[in-house]
């Protein structure tokens, strides 16, 4: 059984200067003389830094995922003071910069921008601290013990669908279209209300674009793996914060969707963007392999009190098939950071896979140690048992309990 860890850190917002201690050394030559004087973070930021090792102790982290937001309003020294807390927090946490991989936020683009250089500067910021960076139609690509993992562009001026510098013929075409629907009750020959429009501009219609979905499955088909990590500022499908309406969802989440579970796969997908916690999952049981996909979205790490971050542990088998992620979540609470309850996901029930044990040797709702459980079961107490009781488990045959320790510390109980 191999796991990966994944820490999910959303919506930063670092706005400057604060009272917090300073994060890493001033006197670092990557370190300009206006971030030196500017290097410290206050309140979430700050909590977090200061007690990190001492939360993930047993938590492995191997990537760390930032889905954007890492500044505020795109104001330079705001997107580089987020670059440059991610990469001391890499450090810290001993996690190599290649294996931070960053989806750009709404705060990471100037909002009334006409070239766009503001992504740019961004993107030239992550690569400089070695980050893995989703660009304007390309996503960002690795594998990690087997597992594919994406991080896509999903905001205003990233993608083929971007409306800023589009002819007056577009927006005279889309006031006639809402017109149609109903939804304008105005005369379409003024064209496009000047507020209506300003309103529009100003706002991030989320999406992803053609040439950024292909990518991610091209990559996702040449995996050996059924299962995936996706990163995105935007979550594709509704969540609970009626205040990131209605620039809060992709515009093309249809394709997206499905394409995502095509062939069977299971993905977990960490967005930010509505700064609050919300998850879903749709499975496609009918099908022939059955797939999944979750969504996980947090708060964030600001603010000065009830900042969230995740922890996501995805167990999967040798052969790297997915098994289940267990998702942990840390809130802050005052002057540090306290984990909250944990969650589970498991593969779809309807999986086809079949799992070869005699439970019958087993006594009903008696707790088993993994070594008892081998012996009593007369198999070889290895991984490939552990993965077969994880499936009972989904199946509602066993509990089992420590699932975030090694598997030899393990409690099984045969439910009656």
């Amino acid at each position: 059984m191999k796991r990966l860890g994944i820490l999910h850190i959303a919506d930063l917002h670092c706005s400057g200067a604060g009272s917090g201690g300073v994060v890493g050394d001033v006197k670092d030559e990557t370190v300009s003389d206006v971030l030196a004087s500017e290097l410290t973070y206050k309140d979430a930021q700050d909590v977090f830094f200061r007690g990190a090792q001492n939360l993930f102790r047993k938590e492995p982290v191997d990537v760390i995922a930032c889905t954007g937001d890492l500044g505020q309003g795109a104001y330079p020294e705001t997107l580089r003071l987020g670059v440059l807390y991610l990469a001391k927090l890499a450090d810290k946490l001993g996690v190599k910069r290649e294996k931070v991989i960053v989806a750009p936020g709404n705060h990471d683009l100037c909002r009334d921008a006409d070239a766009g250089e503001e992504l740019s500067e961004f993107i030239r910021a992550c690569r400089k601290a070695g980050f893995k960076c989703a660009e304007r139609t390309k996503p960002a690509c690795l594998s990690i013990k087997g597992v594919p993992m994406v991080a896509l562009n999903t905001c205003l001026g990233g993608t083929e669908h971007a409306f800023h510098g589009l002819p007056d013929s577009f927006w005279n075409a889309a006031v006639s279209s809402v017109r149609q629907m109903e939804l304008l009750g105005r005369d379409t020959t003024m064209g496009l209300p000047a507020d209506l429009r300003a309103q529009l501009e100003a706002m991030d219609i989320p999406a992803i674009g053609w040439s950024q979905l292909d990518s991610m499955l091209r990559h996702l088909n040449k995996a050996k793996a059924n299962c995936a990590v996706v990163v995105a500022h935007h979550s594709p499908t509704p969540t609970p914060n009626i205040e990131v309406r209605p620039y809060g969802l992709l515009v093309d989440s249809g394709p997206f969707i499905f394409g995502l579970m095509e062939g069977g796969r299971r993905v977990l997908l960490l967005h930010g963007h509505a700064h609050c916690d919300s998850a879903l999952t749709a499975q496609t049981p009918q099908a022939p392999e059955p797939g999944f996909i979750a969504t996980i979205g947090s708060r964030g790490l600001h603010g000065n009190g009830g900042a969230k971050v995740s922890h996501v542990q995805l167990l999967i088998t040798e052969d790297r098939n997915f098994l289940m992620a267990v998702v942990s979540r840390f809130e802050q609470q005052g002057s540090a950071f306290h984990r909250m309850e944990s969650f589970y996901i498991w593969d779809s029930p309807g999986s086809a896979v079949q799992v070869e044990l005699d439970l019958d040797k087993l006594d009903r709702n008696h707790q088993y140690l993994f070594s008892e459980i081998a012996n009593a079961l007369g198999v070889p107490g290895d991984e490939s048992l552990a993965d077969r009781l994880l499936r009972l488990s989904n199946r509602r045959q066993l509990s089992v309990t420590n699932i975030t320790n090694s598997h030899k510390k393990w409690i099984v109980t045969r439910i009656g």
